[in-house]
C-alpha cells in the first residue's frame, strides 16, 4: 500500500477550495481526499489509514442534514480523534478549528494515543490557509 495521501475533514467548501489547489500545486505527487463528516472519514480511514502522510481535522461539521431521505448527523472532529486514538499513529495531524473549547480535548485525545499533533488557528477569512496552514503542512511533510 503506497503512502501518498493527505486527508482533510472540513465542511466549509471555501476552505477546501483554498486548501486543495495549494496542495496540488506544492505536492503534485500526493493524493488529496476530503470529507465533510465524521462517519465517512472514519470509514475511509478504517480502510486507508496506512496510505496517509498527513491528516487535517476541523471540529465543527455543521447541523444534521438530509441524506438519502433520512436525517444524517455529520458528527464532529472529536469523533475522528476518538477513532484515531484507537489506531497506531502513522502520520502527523494538523487541527484547524475555530472551536477553542473543543480543540484541547481533540489534542489531548490524540497526543495521549501517541499521535503528533499541531494546531493552526484560522484567521482573516482564508488568509491562514496560504500562510500558517501551508507552513504547518510543509513542516509536517518534510
Amino acid at each position: 500500500m503506497k503512502t501518498n495521501t493527505i486527508v482533510i475533514l472540513d465542511d466549509e467548501f471555501d476552505r477546501l477550495d483554498a486548501m486543495i489547489p495549494l496542495l496540488h500545486k506544492r505536492y503534485p505527487a500526493l493524493n488529496v481526499v476530503t470529507f465533510d463528516n465524521a462517519p465517512d472519514i472514519n470509514k475511509w480511514l478504517g480502510d486507508n489509514l496506512l496510505t496517509c502522510v498527513l491528516i487535517c481535522l476541523d471540529h465543527d461539521l455543521g447541523a444534521n442534514r438530509n441524506r438519502d431521505g433520512t436525517v444524517f448527523d455529520p458528527g464532529v472532529g472529536q469523533n475522528v480523534a476518538d477513532y484515531l486514538a484507537s489506531q497506531i499513529p502513522v502520520c502527523k495531524i494538523i487541527l484547524h478549528t475555530t472551536n477553542t473549547d473543543a480543540r484541547p480535548g481533540m489534542i489531548r485525545t490524540l497526543e495521549q494515543a501517541g499521535w503528533d499533533v499541531s494546531y493552526v488557528s484560522p484567521y482573516e477569512g482564508l488568509l491562514w490557509v496560504g500562510e500558517a496552514w501551508a507552513n504547518e503542512v510543509k513542516n509536517a511533510l518534510w
